[in-house]
Protein backbone atom coordinates (compact mmCIF):
# COMPACT_ATOMS: atom_id res chain seq x y z
CA UNK A 1 0.00 0.00 0.00
CA UNK A 2 1.16 3.51 -0.94
CA UNK A 3 1.85 6.13 1.51
CA UNK A 4 2.29 9.64 1.32
CA UNK A 5 5.25 11.66 2.79
CA UNK A 6 5.28 15.19 4.43
CA UNK A 7 5.98 16.91 1.06
CA UNK A 8 2.78 15.03 -0.73
CA UNK A 9 5.06 12.40 -2.47
CA UNK A 10 3.41 9.12 -2.71
CA UNK A 11 5.89 6.38 -2.17
CA UNK A 12 6.13 2.73 -2.57
CA UNK A 13 3.22 3.18 -4.85
CA UNK A 14 1.76 0.11 -6.82
CA UNK A 15 1.97 -0.33 -10.88
CA UNK A 16 -1.41 1.11 -12.42
CA UNK A 17 -1.96 3.19 -9.00
CA UNK A 18 -2.24 6.46 -11.57
CA UNK A 19 -4.08 7.85 -13.87
CA UNK A 20 -3.62 6.83 -17.53
CA UNK A 21 -1.96 10.53 -18.46
CA UNK A 22 0.85 9.99 -15.44
CA UNK A 23 4.29 9.43 -17.22
CA UNK A 24 6.59 6.84 -15.35
CA UNK A 25 10.36 7.27 -15.85
CA UNK A 26 13.04 4.27 -14.96
CA UNK A 27 16.05 5.07 -12.75
CA UNK A 28 19.22 2.90 -12.70
CA UNK A 29 22.19 2.64 -10.97
CA UNK A 30 20.65 3.86 -7.47
CA UNK A 31 22.41 3.55 -4.95
CA UNK A 32 21.61 0.64 -2.85
CA UNK A 33 21.08 2.61 0.34
CA UNK A 34 18.40 5.04 -0.86
CA UNK A 35 14.78 4.48 0.18
CA UNK A 36 11.43 5.81 -1.81
CA UNK A 37 11.37 8.65 0.14
CA UNK A 38 14.55 9.59 -1.18
CA UNK A 39 14.36 9.04 -4.48
CA UNK A 40 10.86 11.22 -4.56
CA UNK A 41 13.01 14.03 -3.08
CA UNK A 42 15.89 14.10 -5.34
CA UNK A 43 13.79 13.58 -8.41
CA UNK A 44 10.72 16.64 -7.25
CA UNK A 45 13.86 19.33 -8.39
CA UNK A 46 12.82 18.33 -12.38
CA UNK A 47 8.51 18.17 -11.82
CA UNK A 48 5.69 17.04 -9.70
CA UNK A 49 6.42 13.77 -8.45
CA UNK A 50 3.28 12.14 -7.96
CA UNK A 51 5.06 8.40 -7.12
CA UNK A 52 8.19 6.96 -6.12
CA UNK A 53 9.22 3.61 -5.89
CA UNK A 54 12.48 1.37 -5.51
CA UNK A 55 12.51 -1.98 -6.57
CA UNK A 56 13.34 -4.25 -3.57
CA UNK A 57 14.59 -8.27 -3.70
CA UNK A 58 11.92 -10.35 -2.55
CA UNK A 59 13.61 -12.91 -0.38
CA UNK A 60 16.25 -10.22 1.50
CA UNK A 61 14.01 -6.62 0.77
CA UNK A 62 16.77 -5.13 -0.32
CA UNK A 63 16.98 -2.60 -2.93
CA UNK A 64 17.86 -4.01 -6.84
CA UNK A 65 19.51 -0.59 -7.22
CA UNK A 66 16.61 0.62 -9.45
CA UNK A 67 13.57 2.33 -9.44
CA UNK A 68 10.56 4.17 -10.73
CA UNK A 69 9.53 7.62 -10.58
CA UNK A 70 5.87 9.21 -11.73
CA UNK A 71 5.45 12.48 -12.76
CA UNK A 72 2.06 14.02 -13.42
CA UNK A 73 2.67 15.07 -17.09
CA UNK A 74 5.23 14.02 -19.94
CA UNK A 75 7.01 17.46 -19.74
CA UNK A 76 8.13 16.83 -16.13
CA UNK A 77 9.32 13.13 -17.22
CA UNK A 78 10.94 15.14 -19.98
CA UNK A 79 13.21 17.59 -17.99
CA UNK A 80 13.97 14.57 -15.83
CA UNK A 81 15.47 12.90 -18.54
CA UNK A 82 17.12 14.88 -20.28
CA UNK A 83 18.63 16.45 -16.63
CA UNK A 84 18.98 13.62 -14.76
CA UNK A 85 20.65 11.24 -17.00
CA UNK A 86 24.45 10.66 -16.53
CA UNK A 87 24.01 12.42 -13.52
CA UNK A 88 26.16 10.97 -10.26
CA UNK A 89 24.61 10.35 -7.15
CA UNK A 90 26.84 9.03 -4.20
CA UNK A 91 29.05 7.80 -6.39
CA UNK A 92 26.83 6.34 -8.88
CA UNK A 93 26.17 7.58 -12.77
CA UNK A 94 22.31 7.57 -13.25
CA UNK A 95 20.45 5.79 -15.81
CA UNK A 96 17.03 8.07 -16.43
CA UNK A 97 14.97 6.96 -19.32
CA UNK A 98 11.35 6.72 -20.14
CA UNK A 99 9.87 3.19 -18.46
CA UNK A 100 8.16 1.12 -21.09
CA UNK A 101 5.07 -0.20 -21.11
CA UNK A 102 5.25 -4.32 -19.13
CA UNK A 103 6.34 -6.46 -22.14
CA UNK A 104 7.62 -3.59 -24.58
CA UNK A 105 10.80 -3.27 -23.20
CA UNK A 106 12.86 -0.77 -22.98
CA UNK A 107 12.64 2.93 -24.54
CA UNK A 108 15.28 5.05 -25.64
CA UNK A 109 17.44 2.30 -24.66
CA UNK A 110 20.42 4.29 -26.73
CA UNK A 111 20.44 6.54 -23.68
CA UNK A 112 20.90 10.40 -24.58
CA UNK A 113 18.44 13.28 -24.35
CA UNK A 114 14.79 12.64 -25.10
CA UNK A 115 13.02 15.44 -27.70
CA UNK A 116 9.21 16.12 -26.25
CA UNK A 117 8.41 14.68 -29.83
CA UNK A 118 9.69 11.56 -29.02
CA UNK A 119 8.70 11.17 -25.32
CA UNK A 120 5.12 11.83 -26.86
CA UNK A 121 5.24 9.72 -29.67
CA UNK A 122 6.30 7.08 -27.19
CA UNK A 123 3.32 7.59 -25.19
CA UNK A 124 0.99 7.82 -27.33
CA UNK A 125 2.50 4.49 -29.22
CA UNK A 126 2.20 2.20 -26.18
CA UNK A 127 -0.66 2.99 -24.69
CA UNK A 128 -2.21 2.54 -28.63
CA UNK A 129 -0.78 -0.76 -28.54
CA UNK A 130 -0.71 -3.56 -25.69
CA UNK A 131 1.75 -5.96 -24.81
CA UNK A 132 0.20 -8.45 -26.76
CA UNK A 133 0.17 -6.50 -30.13
CA UNK A 134 3.26 -5.86 -29.75
CA UNK A 135 3.89 -9.55 -28.99
CA UNK A 136 2.14 -10.33 -32.46
CA UNK A 137 3.77 -7.35 -34.46
CA UNK A 138 7.28 -9.22 -33.09
CA UNK A 139 5.99 -12.84 -34.36
CA UNK A 140 4.97 -11.30 -37.67
CA UNK A 141 8.34 -9.97 -38.19
CA UNK A 142 9.91 -12.83 -37.59
CA UNK A 143 7.55 -15.08 -39.48
CA UNK A 144 8.39 -12.60 -42.66
CA UNK A 145 11.86 -13.04 -41.82
CA UNK A 146 12.07 -16.78 -41.67
CA UNK A 147 10.00 -17.17 -45.09
CA UNK A 148 12.86 -14.98 -46.87
CA UNK A 149 15.23 -16.97 -45.50
CA UNK A 150 13.96 -19.96 -46.50
CA UNK A 151 13.09 -18.75 -50.21
CA UNK A 152 16.54 -17.88 -50.33
CA UNK A 153 17.96 -20.58 -49.31
CA UNK A 154 15.81 -22.59 -52.18
CA UNK A 155 16.76 -20.56 -54.73
CA UNK A 156 20.68 -21.50 -53.12
CA UNK A 157 21.09 -17.66 -51.87
CA UNK A 158 20.32 -15.89 -55.81
CA UNK A 159 24.28 -17.26 -56.42
CA UNK A 160 23.15 -19.80 -59.48
CA UNK A 161 22.67 -22.38 -56.78
CA UNK A 162 23.41 -23.90 -53.40
CA UNK A 163 26.96 -24.43 -53.65
CA UNK A 164 27.75 -21.67 -56.39
CA UNK A 165 30.91 -19.70 -55.05
CA UNK A 166 32.47 -23.18 -53.03
CA UNK A 167 35.48 -24.43 -53.34
CA UNK A 168 36.54 -22.25 -56.25
CA UNK A 169 40.15 -22.31 -55.68
CA UNK A 170 41.26 -20.80 -58.97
Amino acid sequence: MATADAAGVEVGAEAGAYATNDVKVFVGNLPYTMNHKELGKHFSHFGTVIGAKIIQDRQTNRSKGFGFVTYDDAAAATNAINRAAGTTLEGRELTVRLAATRGTGPVNAGGGPVEPDDLMTSLLASSRRGAAEAKRERQDNYTKTKTKTKAKAKDGGGKGGARAGWGSWG
